[in-house]
């Protein structure tokens, strides 16, 4: 994947893979997602990737070379979060650090170059030997900007078998009931995904049921569909296939 650094920086400009990609690399963990992030501007990146396929909108490049999926997207400031989900402000920047302010877990604002080097502003290094998520920043402010972050704070704790920093914890016991401004489609999405990696039980744990729509005292099943058997299918974006298999089993 060096070569998508390497290209962009050969032109003048920074790059850096950062979030997940990084994450997985320090874990040993194969992914397929790669993000990058850089101080080129999306017209730059268009004429740097003229000779490859790709699609933009407004902030971010994306190209499909499978199985990989390369999202490159210049460095940014977000601001003033007014419907639980999209910052109503977005700033363009060149430094690094201030991009890194945006993102939601020491563990995802990891940034390495093409040569392995990494840089860490938060100490998530540290924190991925630890197994501990640590939100960036005051964590109760973080969540009440986007809700979806106690989405993917459950998910990642089931993914890698992480625990909660006390803040975290206390921050999403008291969040909680702001879980209904998330879509039903992202819930269905992250639940599928904790499902897979084995900890629907965290749900129980936070007692946050009632906004996955689920019972009380849901089972785990034999399988995803089972479990859906145990939720008000009515609040979900199931497909017509997904809806016959839930009723036949």
């Amino acid at each position: 994947m060096n070569e998508y650094l390497i290209k962009i920086k050969e032109k003048g400009f920074e790059a850096f893979f950062v979030g997940g990609y990084v994450r997985d690399y320090l874990l040993k963990r194969k992914t397929f997602d790669i993000d990058i992030a850089t101080n080129a501007s999306l017209n730059d990146l268009t004429i740097i990737f003229k000779d490859t396929k790709f699609k933009c909108n407004d902030w971010c490049l994306t190209i499909i070379n499978e199985p990989y999926k390369i999202q490159i997207t210049p460095y940014r400031i977000e601001e003033k979060y007014e419907d639980y989900r999209h910052p109503s402000k977005i700033e363009k920047t060149q430094n690094i650090f201030e991009d890194s302010k945006r993102r939601d877990f020491t563990i995802n604002a990891l940034y390495q170059d093409e040569n392995g080097m990494i840089y860490d502003f938060y100490n998530g290094i540290k924190h991925l030997k630890e197994k501990k998520l640590v939100m960036i920043g005051d964590a109760n402010k973080r969540l009440k900007e986007d809700p979806l972050r106690i989405l993917r704070a459950l998910r990642f704790s089931s993914v890698y078998d992480f625990a909660f920093e006390r803040n975290l914890d206390d921050a999403i016991i008291k969040n909680k009931e702001l879980l209904i401004k998330v879509s039903s489609f992202r819930k269905k999405q992250e639940l599928e995904k904790i499902y897979e990696y084995g900890n629907i039980q965290i749900i129980r744990k936070y007692d946050l049921q009632k906004y996955f729509y689920l019972e009380e005292h849901y089972k785990k099943g034999k399988d995803i569909y089972e479990f859906w058997k145990q939720v008000d299918i009515s609040k979900y974006p199931f497909t017509k296939e997904e809806i016959k298999k839930i009723k036949e089993t």
